[in-house]
């Protein structure tokens, strides 16, 4: 029996969407993106002039206690929206926030410049797209305007695509001349890497690990243009606050398991030759989704570490394009070129390589939401690899009274340790162990999301770990964060490790890059005029 993961063309051609079915009759929005057939882009004006056409100004809230308790209450114009239902490949769900004021996204192709001007070459609903052609792939969206605090003694987190009083645009949403982004574009995908060594958002590539770390993923950011950087809190912690106003939980894990616990190692079972197939155990492969990519190296030592080049050295990061039964065992074919293999030699899995989770209508994951096998998109946004993601703004620094958290607010000032033009943030208590800290909440500090208590765990409160070491430190660290392979129920959108320097890569660890890292943080004071 044969188990097909669809071709690369598949990336292509996409599904249908509303506006080809409008487009088909002759009858176009009014307004919609108008393509500058000079220039080879969408203007920015009439994209802002659709999103404006499309916004309804409502204020959408959920409002939590600051303990364990993991359900939130929504409010204000979100009080009467159903929970999404997360899709999968073969079954689409139901989000009735789809189109819906500040949580309307749409992918679009494009890079912004050395002076901060976004050029919007290729939109999903509008043409001249592609996941796969080498162009970043973001997700676009309205600025929100954002709100966080107490308001009858629940802390509130809201937003709405319009200003009002008291509420702010979203951080990084101000550029550093102190005028407003016409939008926000957040990476779609993990970062791979292009030919000349510039950190991509792309479907179809091969994630980049072994070698991303804090430092490398910033300088290699640097090639793209003076606005890009690593990955940044901002980005991040969008995704959370996605999760809870949607969801109306803590804890992403309730919904969406993404990739935490797909840890096998397996020996070939069948030599094979000239054929990018190997074979293994059907015991093991039937756990493996097809789409999902795998190792094999010349070493037949069990449970040799995967950042060993004898784990690796026969193929690296293939996904599975196609699973054939064979009685007790199972023919794998790889998308790599043709290997031959051992009886003996190791296969193990991987993080998964960027767009497993492009064709999915809205959330969900490509197969299980709740497999822990598999990543899956939220907002158009797809996370959870199984691989960590670094942070490219912020490091955390031992001090006498804990580990403290600094962001930087201007990325081109990003450094390989903590410098003047860092600020703290926040800090974690010293604690007499190493291991988890699990906050029951999180609330917004100086432009992050922070935690907040210690009375969570794995099922209570925001139900991700903080692992860092116990007892006085003064060392520098990466923050990485969402989980690998194996982190099962501490893992997930809030979940953070500090262990390495900011130079540690290895083979779990990626990143993503941002073209907002030069924006402003603390969005604290209305836009400038533009």
């Amino acid at each position: 029996m044969d188990h097909i993961f669809p071709a690369n063309d598949t990336f292509e051609k996409g599904f249908g969407t509303v506006a080809d079915a409008i487009l088909s009759l002759n009858v176009a929005p009014a307004p919609y993106p108008e393509w500058d057939a000079a220039k080879g882009e969408f203007t920015v004006k009439s994209i802002l002039r659709w999103l404006s056409s499309e916004s309804d100004g409502k204020i959408y809230a959920v409002d939590q206690t600051l303990d364990a308790v993991q359900t939130l209450t929504k409010s204000l114009a979100n009080a009467d929206i159903a929970n999404p239902v997360p899709s999968t490949l073969l079954k689409p769900g139901t989000d009735p926030y789809a189109g819906v004021g500040p949580f309307r996204y749409e992918h679009v192709n494009g890079y912004k410049d050395n002076a901060g001007a976004w050029h919007i070459t290729g939109m999903r609903s509008f043409g001249n797209f592609s996941y796969t052609d080498g162009r970043d792939v973001f997700a676009l969206a309205p600025v929100r305007y954002v709100f966080h605090g107490i308001v009858d003694g629940k802390y509130r987190v809201a937003c709405s695509d319009r200003p009002h009083v008291g509420y702010v645009p979203e951080d990084r949403s101000l550029r550093i001349d102190g005028t407003l982004e016409p939008f926000m574009c957040r990476a779609a995908f993990g970062a791979s890497k292009d030919s000349a060594g510039k950190p991509c958002s792309v479907a179809g590539a091969k994630l980049w690990t072994r070698s991303c770390s804090h430092n490398s993923m910033n300088e290699a950011a640097k090639k793209k243009g003076s606005e890009y950087s690593g990955y940044t809190a901002a980005d991040y912690d969008y995704l959370y606050e996605m999760n809870l106003l949607k969801y109306a939980h803590k804890s992403s894990q309730a919904n969406f398991a993404g990739c935490s616990n797909h840890t096998e190692q397996t020996p070939v079972t069948v030599a094979g030759t000239g054929a990018p197939t190997v074979t293994i155990a059907k015991t093991v492969a039937d756990k493996w989704p097809i789409g999902s990519a795998v190792m094999v190296g010349t070493t037949k030592v069990a449970g040799r570490d995967r950042g060993n080049a004898d784990a690796f050295d026969i193929a690296d990061q293939a996904n599975i394009v196609k699973k054939t039964v064979d009685g007790d065992n199972v023919v794998l074919t790889l998308d790599c070129g043709n290997i031959s293999t051992e009886v003996g030699q190791l296969v193990s899995t991987a993080p998964w390589n960027p767009g497993a989770t492009v064709g999915i209508v809205g959330d969900g994951s490509p197969y299980d939401n709740k497999s822990g096998r598999e990543p899956f998109t939220i907002q158009g946004i797809e996370v959870m690899l199984g691989a960590w993601e670094i942070l490219g703004d912020q490091l955390v620094k031992g001090e006498d009274d804990g580990y403290g958290y600094y962001l930087v607010e201007d990325t081109s000032k990003s450094a390989t340790s903590v410098t003047s033009d860092y600020t703290k943030i926040f800090t974690l208590p010293i604690k007499a162990a190493d291991g988890e800290m699990y906050p029951s909440a999180m609330v917004k500090v100086k432009g992050s999301l922070v935690p907040y208590g210690t009375g969570g765990s794995t099922g209570a409160g925001v139900g991700d770990g903080i692992w860092y070491y116990g007892g006085k430190k003064t060392d520098t660290y990466e923050v990485l964060v969402f989980g690998s392979l194996w982190y099962g129920s501490s893992a997930g959108l809030r979940r953070v490790f500090l262990s390495y320097w900011p130079g540690g890569a290895w083979w779990l660890d990626a990143s993503r890059v941002s073209p907002n890292g030069r924006n402003r943080v603390n969005a604290d004071v209305p836009p400038l005029a533009a």
